[in-house]
């Protein structure tokens, strides 16, 4: 099983896992955001820039296979 899943099935989530975030409810949301809690380094691919913007620090883009530099 993998960190994430682990993670997931940890926080009685695992439901959740195929879920766009915007689609949650409230407290589903508010339980999602527990990624802000965790002191390690983390991947999160998203659509939404709101999103990601008040979860991380640093965003780096894919366009056309390439990374552009962090936001």
């Amino acid at each position: 099983m993998q960190k994430a899943d682990r993670i997931l099935k940890a926080l009685h989530i695992k439901h959740l896992k195929q879920r766009i975030v915007f689609d949650l409810s409230g407290g589903e949301q508010k339980t999602v955001k527990i990624l802000n809690a965790i002191d390690k380094s983390i991947i999160i691919v998203s659509h939404y820039k709101s999103f990601m913007e008040q979860l991380v620090p640093t965003v780096y883009r894919l366009h056309n296979g390439e990374i552009s530099g962090a936001t």
